[in-house]
């Protein structure tokens, strides 16, 4: 039988100090795992199992509408494996006259309803459990003459008004959701419908009365808008262009026009539009 060196021995010492042990009839012999380091790895696992296979409780969805004939928002709950919509506990909610467009924050967080007759946006903070509508400190905020469209960016932090005047802009108090304005608002003029890159570095508005495009660069630090080299366009844009989009790619955007759509409707709930 082959001896076994000082070295060895001390080693296999080493790898059993707790029973004092010496397997030292084998050379190298393997250290022995602590039984308390066997539970612990197992019950590691245990837990790692439970989590991956529970699921996490499904986030409440709501929709809302804005409703111009009757000057107020209505909520609805979504179900989640259907789609079918029921009415919240409170709905519909008081709004200004004539609501027309409607937009939330990406959080979910806020609401905010443009009131084409009252010239006027109100703002609500959304219960995330019930999805009521409470209205927000200091709405509605004054937007200038005849607003039909709003729309929060990317970040949350500003919202963008279609108006008469242009583009009124403000920032959003990320804990009240109340409306500031922002310097130089508001920007370029007509502004019918908005919309904001999904990358939230541009600003597209409609102009209804002048049949254009307008295009901005967003600051990323306080929400004004500089117009970009060669905005407004007319290229390609039909008679009262009224609503827009981006496509989520950011790469295309389109503008649509009514059938049939005076001035003295504009805002209304019900048109059929083309492009």
């Amino acid at each position: 039988m082959p001896s076994i060196s000082h070295l060895e021995m001390q080693t296999v010492q080493e790898l059993n100090p707790v029973t004092g042990i010496q397997p030292a009839t084998l050379p190298n012999a393997p250290a022995r795992v602590p039984l308390y380091k066997v539970v612990w790895a197992l019950l590691l696992l245990i837990l790692g199992i439970a989590g991956c296979s529970s699921k996490p409780a499904p986030t409440p969805a709501f929709v809302y509408a804005a409703n111009n004939g009757s000057n107020n928002v209505s909520a609805f709950s979504v179900t989640s494996s259907s789609g079918a919509l029921t009415a919240v506990s409170g709905s519909p909610f008081a709004a200004g006259t004539a609501p027309t467009a409607i937009a939330a924050d990406p959080r979910g967080k806020f609401v905010y309803v443009t009131n084409v007759l009252s010239n006027n946006v109100s703002a609500y903070l959304v219960n995330s459990m019930s999805g009521t509508l409470t209205t927000v400190p200091g709405s509605p905020f004054s937007t200038g003459v005849g607003p039909t469209s709003v729309t929060v960016d990317p970040s949350g932090r500003f919202a963008y008004v279609g108006a008469a005047p242009g583009v009124p802009a403000y920032t959003i108090d990320p804990a009240s959701g109340a409306l500031a304005s922002i310097a130089g608002s508001p920007f370029a003029s007509d502004a019918a419908a908005v919309a904001v890159h999904p990358a939230g570095k541009f600003l597209y508005a409609t102009g209804f009365n002048v049949n254009n495009l307008s295009a901005f660069s967003i600051n990323s630090s306080s929400g004004a808008l500089t117009p970009v080299t060669g905005s407004p366009f007319t290229a390609g844009v039909g008679k009262n262009p009224l609503g827009i989009v981006v496509d989520p790619s950011g790469r295309f955007g389109r503008s649509f026009r009514p059938i049939c759509l005076s001035r003295k409707h504009r805002g209304r709930n019900h048109i059929r539009f083309r492009h």
